[in-house]
């Protein structure tokens, strides 16, 4: 893959340039998110149509680029949602999460399992695999969804937070879903021993459990250095940025996934950060984010195995659309009226919707391919990931303005939100 490496930097560089200059217009006029039009870009310049940047890597070599490609852009991307979110989030919003991660993400597993086995008539455990692989609901696209004028000014401040929570929550959390097929695929006699000790106690556990003291420490050095005459704003505004990659590599160094740390490092972190300085460091990593995020999409675009898709037939097209419509929504509106946040069935609705299955499921579907040698779960993964990001991105903002018309909302103060939220939560204890 090092042949794409000079190509993509040099085409990528021309189009954020672009991007950044008619960020408003894409959004607001033609309809269309960022990391849609950056998967298109891919797809533009690779074999398939211009013929700009062509690769001669093996598949291997491939997966194993795009994992490393997918697994830092979606670290850095999980710190920064959780570093987004309110301190109180998590506590306040514990029961619309619960429900969300503990109800409706296995739902979303297994209807897409389901779907695999119907549509694709794959074995069992292929099908759950495949299932678990399309199930995170993607930070990077969520975050294009819910950011910008229209979004603020449509979506109410509640319904963008639990999208953005929930993301960032079930991408981190998706890990032992996908895991447990993995290791009845490979080892089925000690695959359970082994998802609870590696799995579920050292990945989940021991993973969010480091990730939070790495948060507190860089928190507590941010404070401290922050009062200090030989502090630098510029510099310090990277901090969490840059926490997010150590997490990575010093996790991995450790055989633990990163995901998962990342995501509680990130809470943890925005507990010692100040609110002046969090507002200005929103607007330093909203120019980061596309330095890491677009040039995934970019590449996404250009390596997608448009053959391997043809030659399956229709079943495959079928199945990736079947899942962008069914996964979620059901599942949303089957709990939605015990999910405090959606105060309305449109509400429910949106929220069902914009699940957008991306770079996670991207990660999931190179891990699968390489601890398994399932080629599925790269070209049927990457089929679901292409109609997603095309679907969802498309149809975020037409969606949003209806959602706006249909119900007046400005935008509320953290304080009126709080006040809207506190009769409901001295109703349920």
């Amino acid at each position: 893959m090092a042949e794409l490496v000079n190509p993509v930097l040099a085409l990528f560089g021309g189009l954020l340039l672009v991007l950044s200059l008619t960020s408003g217009l894409i959004k607001n006029r033609w309809f269309i998110s960022e990391p849609t039009v950056a998967l298109a870009f891919g797809v533009l310049i690779g074999p398939q149509v211009a013929g700009f940047v062509n690769h001669s890597s093996t598949q291997e070599e491939l997966i194993t680029f795009l994992d490393h490609l997918a697994r830092i852009t979606l670290v850095i991307a999980l710190l920064d949602v959780a570093t987004d979110l309110p301190r109180d989030y998590l506590w306040r919003q514990r029961r619309a999460l619960t429900i969300m991660i503990f109800l409706v993400m296995p739902l979303m597993w297994l209807t897409s399992s389901l779907l695999a086995g119907l549509i694709l008539g794959l074995p069992l455990l292929v099908c759950l695999a495949i299932g678990a692989i399309v199930t995170p609901t993607d930070p990077v696209i969520a975050h294009s969804v819910v950011s910008g004028k229209i979004a603020r000014k449509s979506i109410p401040t509640r319904t963008r937070e639990l999208i953005l929570a929930e993301s960032g929550a079930n991408d981190a959390l998706a890990h032992p879903i996908v895991m447990l097929p993995v290791l009845l695929l490979i080892h089925p006699d000690q695959a359970w021993s082994d998802w609870f000790i590696n799995i579920l106690l050292w990945d989940v556990i021991g993973g969010a459990a480091l990730g939070a003291l790495a948060g507190a420490l860089a928190g507590k050095l941010l404070t401290r250095v922050r009062k200090s005459e030989a502090s630098d704003e510029a510099s310090l505004l990277t901090v969490s940025v840059t926490l997010s990659l150590t997490i990575l590599g010093a996790l991995k160094l450790a055989g633990s996934d990163g995901l998962l740390a990342a995501f509680a490092a990130g809470l943890v972190y925005n507990q010692f950060v100040a609110k002046e300085f969090q507002e200005s460091r929103e607007h330093v990593h909203a120019a980061l984010r596309r330095l890491f995020e677009l040039p995934a999409f970019i590449v996404l675009g250009i390596v997608l195995p448009w053959e391997e898709w043809w030659s399956r037939g229709w079943p495959i097209w079928l199945f990736a659309i079947a899942v962008v419509l069914f996964r979620r929504l059901p599942a949303v509106l089957l709990f939605c009226r015990w999910i405090e946040p959606l105060k309305s069935r449109s509400e429910s609705l949106l929220v069902g919707w914009f699940g957008p299955i991306g770079i996670a499921a991207l990660l999931y579907a190179t891990i699968v391919f390489k601890k398994t040698g399932m080629e599925n779960a790269w070209i049927v993964g990457s089929m679901v990931i292409m109609v997603s990001t095309v679907i969802h991105g498309v149809s975020a903002t037409p969606l949003t303005r209806i959602f706006g018309r249909n119900h007046s909302h400005s935008p509320a103060s953290p304080a009126e939100e709080d006040a809207s939220r506190e009769p409901a939560e001295n109703q349920n204890r």
